[in-house]
């Protein structure tokens, strides 16, 4: 009997250590991209994220409501040496079902590669899909 209980907690020890957890991650990652062009080049990016917010709760604060979305962020890059760039352009971000009008921001940014995967960045962030942090942190769709 004692030695079937110390099996059974050494098992339960062990897969309790071999558990991992998964965060809600409801929307897809991607991974990052520390893409450099040439001198001089200059090139358009395209990004955009389609959404649904699902605040289904119910209390007396707020009433729960689902709308989904749209982020858009077209870009200008601009390559000025091997290892830095500048960004300009713009994010949209549009609620359908919600009263608010078409939210509008600019983006301008400079970045530069310091080391294969690291990339240091001033001004505004990639924060589409590209910042690897978790939505209580950054909300890319309030960003």
């Amino acid at each position: 009997m004692i030695k079937r209980t110390l099996l059974l907690c050494f098992w339960m020890v062990v897969g309790g250590c071999l558990l991992i957890g998964q965060p809600l991650v409801w929307h897809p990652l991607a991974s990052p991209h520390y893409k450099y062009n040439s001198s001089g080049d200059l090139s358009f990016k395209m990004e955009s994220s389609f959404f649904f917010i699902n605040n289904e709760f119910f209390g007396d604060i707020v009433e729960g409501y689902t709308l989904p979305g749209i982020v858009a962020e077209p870009a200008v890059i601009y390559h000025v040496g091997d290892n830095f760039r500048f960004r300009a352009g713009a994010s949209f971000q549009q609620l359908y079902g919600d009263n608010e009008k078409l939210k509008v921001k600019p983006i301008l940014s400079a970045a530069i590669g310091l080391f294969q995967n690291f990339q240091l960045t001033m001004g505004a962030i990639e924060g589409n899909l590209h910042h690897s942090l978790p939505d209580a942190l950054f909300h890319y769709e309030r960003s």
